[in-house]
């Protein structure tokens, strides 16, 4: 199996569902993960590939300051993640633990960990995303939560058809581009689903 990195916070919110009473004061769908297209710079061919989801452990610095003010993260994706059950500090931040255990209630941020399971349905270019969007045919939060700009080079919209949290989620290094699960993880993943299941 194959799985993909993504930083903090797209990972979760692709992956963890949506639950009341939070997910009420952003208009979310409640019991469904909020981020439903992802969106890169490259793609692959076909569709209904089941993939895992695997939180990367840091974080570019420029996108780190678009997405977080140093000590809490910036809206909209504060908002998400609280109406997903996580906090929303600053993950980077060196006393993010002692703060989340603090505050209570709210989960952390997982990091450089799989987090999930994600079946990729449709992957269409950026530009069908921006136009999906114009017709409302997607939310200005899943808009919001993308980044569809050609202006920098091609972007491409990953539906997600389907996605399943990894409870707990399983520690391991990222790569870029879509990478090999290592086989003792693959397993690890196989017995946390068929325990799920009973």
């Amino acid at each position: 199996m194959n799985a993909l990195t993504l930083s903090q916070p797209w990972a979760t919110l692709m992956i963890a569902p949506c639950r009341e009473p939070y997910g009420r004061a952003i208009d979310a769908p409640i019991g469904q993960p909020i981020k439903r297209i992802e969106s890169q710079s490259w793609h692959v061919k076909g569709g209904n590939q089941r993939i895992g989801i695997h939180a990367a452990k840091s974080i570019n610095a420029g996108v780190r300051r678009a997405v977080s003010n140093g000590v809490v993260l910036r809206e909209p994706y504060a908002s998400a993640l609280v109406s997903c059950g996580y906090s929303a500090f600053d993950p980077w931040h060196r006393n993010y633990d002692v703060r989340v255990a603090e505050a209570g209630e709210l989960k952390p941020l997982p990091r450089g960990a799989l987090i999930g399971l994600a079946t990729i349905g449709r992957i269409v270019p950026g530009n069908v995303v921006c136009q999906w969007h114009k017709r409302g045919a997607i939310s200005d939060l899943e808009f919001a939560l993308g980044h569809y700009d050609e202006a920098e080079g091609p972007r491409y919209g990953w539906g997600v058809i389907e996605a399943t949290p990894i409870e707990p989620p399983i520690e391991t290094r990222g790569y870029q581009q879509l990478w090999q699960i290592p086989p003792d993880i693959e397993r690890a993943i196989a017995e946390l689903s068929a325990g799920a299941d009973r």
